[in-house]
């Protein structure tokens, strides 16, 4: 089970889509938190479950690995996303 699963089979749509709006979210705003970008989901009524933000973060990492958005650690702030 877990977030990334339908009916017992991995989502690969789901987290197609998911992955896709969320890149979109942060490079539209410039630099994001978290926070934001686990707001955005709940907003926007992405998901299906009650993304976490560890769920969230493991998406926006996969973004990082693949090089769509770039991770910044400003002084005395939490990471931002770009």
């Amino acid at each position: 089970g877990g977030a990334w699963y339908t009916e017992h089979e991995y989502d690969a749509t789901f987290i197609h889509v998911l992955r896709e709006q969320c890149v979109k979210f942060i490079l539209s705003k410039g630099a994001v938190t978290l926070t934001d970008v686990c707001d955005f989901v709940k907003q926007t009524k992405l998901s299906h479950v009650d993304l976490g933000p560890e769920e969230v973060l493991q998406i926006v990492n996969t973004l990082v690995y693949d090089g769509k958005v770039r991770v910044a650690f400003p002084k005395s702030r939490l990471p931002v996303f770009r």
